[in-house]
């Protein structure tokens, strides 16, 4: 005999035969019931079948009965609870932190200090040295007006000086402007004689991730020669399908895992929420700022991530809040306690509330919802139905339920149940079963009356 036709009888022989103690158990305690006393009135008075007399969907248990169907309740309560968002993405660079070094002047690479990717360098460290005629001419224009300001230190003549001066400090400017550093430029000046070759310096400490010529090739002005990413702060892309998009909020904390560090969890902040959807993939990507100090997260890595969305009393997600802060509108990670400019685009720092990517207002306003575990309602097409354990705590009575989102291990409850009240978490499916065959409501049958097919007893 095949095994899983094995396991499907032995657990419908299970259930058929829970039913059949539960229906004698049932009928024993209705029997008994005419003989008890005014003080045991809250137990329904037998009807002259033998059976408890109940409302369409309620249901009399004794504890012989709870322990066969083994049933359990739980509390309708008001508590915080998160929905988990499973999101898969790659990390990439911190895009404000890739920097290009280009050469400022056409010319020729006559050494290339930094000779392949990879390298770490440091702000200000060599990189290349550029043999470039235009330079040559500017420094040389810069020593004549220096020395020409130099025979005139003893003249009379005040607008002769003036110019000599304007024109000394025009021809410092010119070579700044060309890419040399102000220390470049004063030696120059100290030694009276030009360099053939000037060296570019580092803007940024990083890692060299691109070198796009070799020793000896000539450049332009906006050649690019290098490419310099500060990895110490990293980007990831998530993509989020339209349906995971109503639980994801800027600030948010989101876990992730990468197959190159087996067993460890990283962390980052939500920080911008891609405004469009990608037709073709169907997703949104939403970016992530991580930390990396230790340098260990690389670029390119594919990541498994997760995002704990509270849920509100309404059914929303309570995003982090941001009341009374100052955010750029531009770049939204930086915030402030007080108003103020922000320090990477100058723009003036607004009200956090009055930015729609934080969220509505209210979100922040609403309280824990009423939650039910997951295991209590009964669940077919648009209806869902619970079992709810009345003051007497023998009689359970069926009730429909409006249910708002899953979080975890709860559903959100609408509409339906009370806090305070105790539902069926366990044993709810045997209930049903029982009012079903018994010609009562129940999940499958909302309006009573036998199954065709239902056998009378």
């Amino acid at each position: 005999m095949n095994p899983m036709r094995h396991i499907n009888v032995f657990m419908m022989t299970e259930l058929l035969l829970c039913l059949t103690i539960l229906t004698g158990v049932e009928k024993s305690i209705a029997q008994h019931a005419g003989h008890d006393t005014q003080g045991h009135a809250s137990h329904a008075p037998a009807t002259q079948g033998g059976e408890a007399e109940t409302s369409g969907q309620e249901i009399l248990l004794s504890d012989t009965a709870k322990r066969l169907i083994q049933l359990e309740t739980a509390l309708v309560e008001r508590k915080w609870v998160a929905r988990e968002v499973r999101l898969v993405g790659k990390i990439d660079y911190d895009e404000t932190r890739l920097k290009h070094i280009t050469a400022w002047v056409p010319g020729r690479v006559d050494r290339l200090y930094v000779n392949y990717t990879g390298i770490r360098v440091n702000q200000g460290d060599h990189m290349v040295s550029l043999y470039s005629p235009e330079l040559l001419s500017a420094q040389e224009e810069l020593i004549q007006a220096v020395r020409s300001l130099d025979r005139l230190r003893g003249s009379t003549s005040t607008i002769v000086k003036r110019s000599s001066e304007r024109s000394a400090q025009a021809a410092r400017d010119k070579l700044r402007l060309l890419g040399l550093t102000s220390t470049q430029v004063g030696q120059i000046e100290k030694r009276g004689q030009a360099d053939e070759q000037v060296t570019i310096y580092a803007p940024i400490g990083g890692i060299v991730v691109e070198k796009q010529i070799n020793e000896g090739m000539y450049v332009d002005t906006g050649t690019e020669i290098y490419t310099i990413a500060d990895l110490s702060r990293l980007w990831l892309y998530l993509d989020a399908y339209e349906s995971d998009l109503p639980w994801i909020r800027y600030g948010q904390q989101v876990a992730f895992r990468a197959e190159a560090f087996p067993g460890e969890e990283f962390h980052g902040v939500v920080s911008f929420v891609q405004p469009f959807l990608d037709e073709r993939t169907r997703t949104v990507r939403v970016r992530v700022n991580v930390e990396n100090l230790d340098l260990r997260l690389k670029p390119g890595l594919f990541v498994t991530a997760t995002i704990q969305a509270q849920i509100s009393d309404q059914g929303t997600v309570v995003g982090p809040s941001y009341t009374g802060q100052y955010i750029c509108p531009m770049h939204p990670e930086v915030i402030r306690e007080a108003t103020g400019s922000c320090p990477i685009c100058g723009m003036n720092l607004v009200l956090a509330d009055s930015l729609p990517l934080l969220g509505h207002s209210h979100e922040h306003q609403a309280g824990p919802p009423l939650v039910i575990p997951a295991s209590a309602p009964l669940i077919t097409g648009k209806r869902a139905i619970v079992y709810v354990q009345k003051p007497d705590a023998g009689t359970y009575e069926g009730r429909t339920v409006t249910l708002g989102p899953r979080a975890g291990d709860y559903y959100v409850v609408k509409a339906g149940v009370h806090e305070g009240e105790r539902v069926v978490s366990s044993g709810s499916f045997k209930i049903d079963a029982d009012l079903q065959i018994r010609g009562k409501r129940s999940m499958m049958n909302p309006h009573g009356g036998r199954s065709v097919g239902a056998h009378a007893h």
